[in-house]
């Protein structure tokens, strides 16, 4: 009975070695119920049964594998590293461009196309694992493709290790991640652009949160409002605001949201609690992945100044206007010659700033001194000549129909020696006073028949651009026909002018 049971042990076992993939038929009738042959048989098939399973779940498990591998496009290696036998599959090569006869399976081939600015840290990576120095294997590193170009490659394996924790075989694999650092670097190409555009803009700017507080700003914003850019973080944008515009604030959050912009002209307030007016405008904003609000805020204070300059000067202007107009009405109105002069003379006051004024009308070679207003008595003088040939350069500017300027009648200008020598004496008495001069010429009928002349006590007061203003109001000043009879026989010879 046992060489029978031998010989049926025998025969299937030659069963099974030729074909392992089959269970062989184990003949557990032949014996009695209660033999102990049938027993052992039977433990003998369900053995081969279980070792059936488990190699069909291993070809389960190896099979669901390959579909991940192959689904997820990676190319796998295996390495042992006793024998530094390398296996790279034909995805790992055609993921570089090249074909599976091209690519040799060996560790050199894999660590020479690893790029130099790669290649220590990616070893060290990985003695550090075989070593047991680090919990798991994954980095990320280029390696040259066939092309010339690099790819880069995120690699992950683990390790079989024997009993005492020595790793005797690497395998894992490697998925191309080119379009994502690519995707990565274009993204920190941005935000650096966006951050040099932020640091580098010349209007503030300013990202807060929903909540109303600053959690970032620019270095205009620092000194635009007075902050630092520690105390800027955190702080809260009613801050920046002067409070008649708070009323502002929801409304403009609640537009902000639902993605329109908020531009407002606004009274911003700084740390020292002083304000100033700001063209500011509000967006949507996504910071660090979550919505914010992106504030710029302009600061208009010189275009609000200009615009208040201008007013200034159209109210002036317009006064200026209605003064000359009056001048007009009541000069066209005035028959005597008395209250003619002090009339024109009282409303050059108000044209131009003055210390003292004059009229002097040409008679023959002479100016003659017909109306005059200064700090002292001035009956005196009226009438007085001024010899045209003692005035210099004064009267032959005049008679171009240009204004005379004379910053200072101290000065050793061709002007100043000329009004010093046609004053004469009266520089030391009535005129002392006199720094300043400017003069026009009266005209009739596009003749020159005399001057009106401001003067003042300051040096250089009618100078710079005082003086071409102070002369165009001087020259606005137009005179009647009611001054024709003043003219007289007058000749103006130095003009080349005929009688009047």
């Amino acid at each position: 009975m046992n060489a029978t049971i031998e010989d049926t042990l025998l025969d299937l076992f030659h069963q099974i070695i030729e074909d392992p993939d089959r269970i062989p038929a184990v003949p557990t009738e032949v014996w009695p119920e209660d033999a102990g042959q049938r027993r052992l048989l039977t433990s003998f098939r369900a053995a081969l049964e279980r070792l059936q399973q488990r190699q069909q779940d291993r070809l389960d498990t190896q099979g669901r594998f390959w579909l991940a591998v192959q689904g997820a496009n990676d190319g796998l290696w295996d390495r042992h590293i006793s024998s530094d036998e390398y296996h790279l599959s034909t995805r790992w090569k055609s993921m570089l461009g090249y074909e599976e006869h091209e690519i040799a399976d060996n560790v050199e081939e894999w660590r020479k196309r690893i790029h130099p600015d790669d290649i220590d840290r990616t070893l060290a990576a990985g003695r550090a694992y075989i070593n047991g120095e680090t919990d798991s294997y994954e980095i990320e590193y280029r390696l040259r493709h066939k092309d010339g170009t690099y790819r880069w490659i995120l690699a992950r394996g683990a390790a079989l290790r024997d009993a005492n924790g020595k790793a005797y075989r690497l395998a894992g694999s490697n998925t191309d991640i080119t379009e994502r650092k690519l995707a990565e670097q274009q993204l920190r190409e941005r935000e650096e652009q966006y951050r040099s555009i932020f640091e580098a803009a010349s209007d503030a700017m300013f990202i807060a949160g929903l909540d109303g507080r600053i959690v970032e700003a620019n270095p205009a914003a620092c000194q635009m409002y007075g902050y630092s850019h520690q105390e800027f973080i955190g702080l809260p944008t009613t801050a920046t605001l002067h409070p008649d515009y708070y009323h502002l604030i929801a409304e403009s959050l609640r537009i902000i949201q639902s993605g329109g912009q908020v531009p407002n002209q606004l009274i911003a307030l700084r740390k020292d609690g002083t304000t100033f007016p700001v063209e500011a405008r509000g967006t949507a904003f996504t910071y660090l992945g979550k919505p914010h609000i992106l504030g710029i805020a302009r600061d208009i204070t010189e275009r609000v100044q200009a615009q208040q300059l201008l007013e200034r000067r159209v109210e002036e202007r317009t006064r200026e206007l209605s003064t000359l107009l009056e001048v007009s009405h009541n000069v066209a109105s005035t028959i005597e010659l008395k209250p003619l002069l002090d009339l024109i003379l009282d409303q050059l006051k108000v044209v131009v700033d003055s210390t003292g004024s004059a009229i002097t009308i040409l008679e023959n070679e002479d100016l003659v001194l017909v109306g005059t207003r200064e700090p002292q008595s001035e009956e005196h003088i009226v009438q007085r000549r001024f010899p045209l040939k003692q005035m210099g350069p004064i009267w032959e500017i005049l008679c171009r129909g240009e204004p005379v300027i004379i910053d200072n009648v101290q000065n050793e200008t061709s002007l100043a020696q000329g009004y010093r020598e046609a004053v004469g004496e009266l520089l030391e008495t009535t005129f002392r006073y006199i720094r300043s001069w400017v003069a026009v010429p009266l005209k009739l009928k596009d003749h020159v028949i005399g001057m009106l002349s401001a003067s003042h006590s300051q040096p250089d007061y009618y100078g710079a651009g005082g003086a071409a203003e102070a002369g165009a109001r001087v020259a606005r000043l137009s005179l009647p026909g009611a001054l024709r009879h003043l003219a007289g026989d007058a000749c103006c010879s130095y003009c080349s002018l005929p009688r009047s």
